[in-house]
């Protein structure tokens, strides 16, 4: 197998050392349905500088398919252990082996024992064992390389054929012999250079080795796949718990009955905060309405000229600059609509380029007023974010601890759609909400259903005395309100003409005038204003058939360098 090694300042200078000898003992085994290899190769080298020891780079899978390295030990000729550590890069598994604390020159030796799995292809006729045995990614020089296969008693190769040289050459300065012991035996016949290999092919009988299937792959990550289930019911089961605890509504009398005023002391964007834990347009839009129902400005309806039709537009005109007895939202809004506080200023309502920088500040103060006032325990645009941060950081880990990155990406999630519910009300904002709901079952139930609901068993409508009369009064006062909760062409069909004189607070056309309409177009306009080691190559088809085989092309392999 082919890699091109990228190694640090390790790899810098090629003569450094001299690789004398890599040996190689390869024994398969049936252990793994795929092939299993025990390999212990001999390194013999002679440094020509200090250096702390040598790197050696195995890829970490062949055709797509994950060796499963699974390091036993490292020693020098004496028995005694040398020191290492490991790290992957870029599909290779690279042991770093030396003391960093001190360097060797001269001859060394390290014998590295590792076993890898999944290394048999499969073909219709034969099993193969490709394999190379010191890889060519090497830029020191290889004095000699010699390589010995074991394999199971049941299995006696019939066909061995050996490569030498740089990847992909089909040079075979080298020989490979099968033993009385039914071993394979192979060895180079020249030094290899830099960047060069000694490739083993063997052929195999058909036999109990078969390729990887669903259920292999689900057994052998069986502790991975449990892992990653376990991870998110274990955090998902926290953060459900942590939102049982603090971002759960508080039980209200559950029961609604039609309410028929809005709740005392509160305009329509601070109801409809309330009622979804959020200012959206439709707030400011139904501020807007009540605040020129209450005659703080007046709506003119414009033609304004277009290239072929002219289009029909809204103007608004102050016509109460007092505003000392308004809340500080309503301030907020007719301050960014007009920037001259003088009864007669206009403005056309497309004009209102900037005014989204007025809907951000409005939307911020609302949420903390509302939560100082006791309708919220913390403020709503800030409750999410005691489980979006562990979310976030758990979706990080994720990238770093990668075998359990699904586990962690769905338990990110899980917290971060809990986030989004952990906005939650007092008692006083569920028997607001409730009251809101009471108001929605009255403002959007037409006449003729009322009376059906008064005549039922559960009769959940009063009396109709207690119902007030329908006049143009009550039509205005509720309409900012039918607007937030998504009524208003509901409760204006209740109110069809109704207006024998135009409202003071619209000028135009005021007997094709459609409060919702109107209302629908207000919300546009409020949408619009808030405007290293690289990767292993492998050769793709058999080391027999069709003058397929090459040096380099097999599995193992690999190469190194020092530090």
């Amino acid at each position: 197998m082919s890699v091109l090694v990228l190694i640090s300042p390790a790899n810098a200078a090629a003569n450094d050392f001299r690789i004398t000898s890599f040996d190689g003992d390869y024994t398969l085994s049936q252990n793994d349905r795929q092939g299993r290899l025990d390999i212990v190769e001999r390194i013999e080298v002679n440094f020509l500088t200090p250096k702390h020891g040598i790197l050696r780079a195995i890829p970490e899978t062949y055709k797509n398919q994950k060796l499963e390295i699974d390091v036993g030990k490292i020693t020098k000729a004496d028995g005694s252990d040398w020191a290492y550590s490991t790290y992957s890069s870029a599909g290779n598994l690279v042991l770093k082996i030396g003391d960093a604390k001190q360097t060797v020159t001269g001859n060394q030796t390290y014998i590295i024992s590792y076993s890898v799995e999944n290394v048999i292809t499969f073909y219709d006729d034969h099993d193969e064992l490709y394999w190379d045995i010191n890889g060519d990614d090497w830029e020191q020089t290889v004095d000699k390389v010699t390589a010995t296969f074991h394999l199971p008693a049941n299995l006696n190769s019939d066909r061995q054929r050996c490569f030498s040289g740089s990847f992909g050459s089909k040079e075979s300065n080298c020989e490979i012999v099968k033993n009385p012991d039914q071993s394979i035996s192979v060895r180079s016949t020249k030094p290899l250079g830099s960047k060069q290999t000694l490739t083993a092919v063997i052929s195999l009988p058909k036999s109990d080795f078969r390729p990887e299937t669903a259920a292999d792959t689900i057994v052998q990550n069986l502790t991975i796949i449990g892992l990653n289930i376990i991870i998110p019911i274990i955090i998902g089961g926290a953060g459900y718990r942590y939102w049982r605890q603090r971002g759960k509504d508080l039980k209200g009398r559950g029961t609604i009955v039609p309410e028929y005023g809005p709740p005392e002391g509160l305009t329509p964007a601070e109801v409809g905060t309330i009622f979804d834990y959020k200012v959206d347009n439709k707030d400011i839009s139904a501020t807007i309405i009540d605040l020129a129902v209450r005659q703080y400005i007046k709506i003119n309806e414009i033609m304004e000229p277009k290239l072929f039709k002219d289009k029909k537009g809204y103007q608004l005109e102050l016509t109460n600059a007092d505003f000392k007895d308004l809340k500080a939202h309503e301030k907020s809004i007719l301050n960014g609509i007009f920037s001259e506080k003088r009864v007669g200023a206009k403005v056309n309502l497309k004009d209102l380029k900037d005014f989204h920088e007025t809907i951000s500040s409005v939307r911020g103060a609302m949420l903390a007023s509302l939560t100082k006032l006791g309708y919220f325990p913390a403020n709503p645009a800030k409750a999410g974010w005691k489980l979006f941060i562990p979310a976030i950081v758990i979706g990080v880990l994720g990238f770093f601890i990668t075998w359990v990155l699904v586990g962690l990406a769905v338990s990110a999630i899980i917290l971060v759609a809990l986030g989004f519910y952990m906005p939650k009300r007092t008692a006083l904002g569920v028997k607001t909400k409730e009251q809101t709901e009471g108001l929605k079952l009255y403002l959007n139930i037409a006449e003729k259903d009322r009376i059906k609901m008064m005549q039922s068993p559960d009769a959940p409508y009063a009396e109709k005395s207690q119902e007030p009369e329908k006049t143009v009064n009550l039509y205005e006062k509720l309409l900012p309100y039918a607007i937030i909760m998504g009524v208003e062409r509901q409760w204006t069909r209740q109110f069809e003409g109704i207006f024998t004189e135009p409202p003071p607070w619209y000028s135009g056309n005021w007997t094709t005038f459609n409060a919702a309409v109107f209302a629908s177009s207000l919300n546009s306009s409020v949408s619009a204003m808030g405007a290293n080691f690289a990767p292993p190559s492998s050769s793709s088809g058999s080391g027999f058939s069709g003058g397929g085989g090459f040096s380099g092309g097999g599995g193992g392999g690999g190469g190194g360098g020092s530090w």
